[in-house]
Formats: structure tokens, sequence, C-alpha cells
């Protein structure tokens, strides 16, 4: 059985093409974590026949209920009287976040002079194919837009205060971009903010749409699209109640079908078709 996430089957090379699809198609089943990355399997020649979607799984401990220093913690404080936009993830081109600075921040703050956006991460310093050093490139723009009051790079963080930032928000933010060669494939942040009740405003790119339900869970708009982007959060944060209704919805699709338990059952599943081919 063979896991697959997406961007190992883009990952350019010719000898590692090689090894990667003789491992493929000898292989006696193989998951795939989104509908995306089941369709780049089929475009290179794998059987649906000997495919399954398996989503990843996400981790419930520290999500069991709100922080009890959500608003006396220093990190939180800093934050009263705000509305939160927040990201979390490595920062790499496809995650669309310079251009969310320099295209949307601008319009979105003369609207809403008392919004943030929050940026946890830092550059993909240990990855074999990310070089680009987007921090400077983000931080430049910051500095062009005259946000600084307004976008925040606060670079990694302790996973518990990652946590508190996920209750505090307002709304989670990746608007990925559809870069040749590198997907999201999934997008398990997508399912954390969802257990502390945080909807997501992302993109139709890679394996998102299976991991923010559109109209459920958050709202999904066209990559590259800015026009749409401001107006769905525009929408989302001055409408509370869809705000909420997503909200909830987020959280109990999070718990109902992306929780440890669930997840490995369904792999045992699919080792049990490889051992009896039922």
């Amino acid at each position: 059985l063979v896991l697959v996430h997406g961007s190992d089957v883009l990952h350019e090379g010719w000898v590692y093409q090689r090894a990667v699809r003789f491992l493929f198609k000898r292989a006696d089943r193989l998951t795939a974590n989104s509908l995306h990355t089941r369709g780049l399997l089929t475009d290179i020649g794998i059987d649906l026949d000997r495919l399954a979607i398996v989503h990843p799984g996400v981790e419930t401990a520290g999500y069991e209920c709100p922080p009890s220093d959500l608003t006396t913690h220093p990190l939180m404080q800093e934050l009263s009287g705000r509305r939160v936009l927040l990201s979390v993830g490595r920062l790499i081109r496809r995650k669309g976040l310079l251009e969310f600075v320099q295209n949307v921040m601008p319009d979105l703050v003369i609207r809403f002079p008392e919004l943030i956006f929050l940026i946890v991460g830092g550059d993909a310093t240990r990855s074999l194919v990310h070089v680009e050093r987007m921090r400077d490139k983000i931080e430049a723009a910051v500095a062009e837009k005259g946000l600084h009051n307004h976008v925040r790079l606060l670079g990694t963080l302790p996973d518990e205060d990652v946590r508190r930032l996920f209750y505090r928000a307002d709304l989670f933010v990746l608007p990925g971009l559809a870069t040749p060669g590198d997907i999201e494939g999934f997008g398990i942040v997508f399912l954390e903010a969802a257990l502390a009740g945080t909807p997501a405003l992302a993109t139709r790119v890679g394996g998102i749409p299976d991991a923010v339900a559109d109209g459920k869970t958050g709202l999904l708009v066209d990559p590259g699209d800015h026009a749409a982007i401001k107006a769905a959060l525009v929408r989302l944060l001055e409408d509370g109640d869809l705000r909420n209704e997503l909200a909830a919805g987020a959280e109990r699709r999070a718990r109902e079908h992306f929780i440890w338990p669930v997840i490995t059952d369904r792999y045992i599943r699919e080792f049990e078709v490889c051992v009896t081919g039922i």
C-alpha cells in the first residue's frame, strides 16, 4: 500500500520519476489524500480500481475546549479589539500570501480599520524544492503598502500559541495559487482551524476543496481572483450569522470525519483489501 500526497507525483527529475512510477505501477493498492491527487495518479495511468481516497487525520489533543487564557495571554491581549485573519504554514509561493498582502489587504483595511492579518510560519529553509525566501518579499510588500499595523509575520510559534490563535481568529485564510509543479495536496491546517471553530476562506486549487466544504465549512473562490477573495472576505466579516454557521459546520465536520480513529479505520480497510483482494 502506497500513500500519495500530491507533490510527490509532480516532483521533477528523471531518476525520481522513474523510481516513483515503478513503485506506483507495482503497488497492490494506492491511497490518495484528495480527489485532486487521485486525478494526478489516473493521469499517469494508474487504474481507478487500485485507488482509494483516504484523507489525512487531525490530532484533537488541545482542542477539547478554548484555552482558559484566551483573553489574558500576552499574545491575545495584543489583539484586543481587532478583527483577526490568520494563516499558518510554511512561507512558500503556492500559498499566495504575498499576492494577498499586495492585492487584497490594502482595500480590506480601508473598510475594516481594525483588521489584522497574522501569518504564522517561516521560510521553507529545509526544503529541497522551495528555495525562494518569501518572508523578505512579504515584509517588503507590507512596507510598500503601508500595512505595518495590519499585517504581522510571527514566524514559528509553539503549538499552544498556534492553538490560541486558531481559537481567537475570526477567519482562517489560505489564498492558494495554481502553481505549476507544486500543489496544496490537502491542507491539514484547515482541519486544525476547524477544530477551534474557525471557518476558512480559501481557493479551489489542489486538494483544498476536500479540506474545505464550500458553503458549509468555509468559502472557496478561484485562485488568483483577488476581487472574488475580497468580496468573500467582506461578506464573511460583515455577516456574523454566516460566519457562525460555517464555524459550527467546520468543527462538526472535522470531529465527525477527520479524527484519527475514523481515518485509521479507513487505512485498516485498505490493508485488508491488499491482503484479501476484496
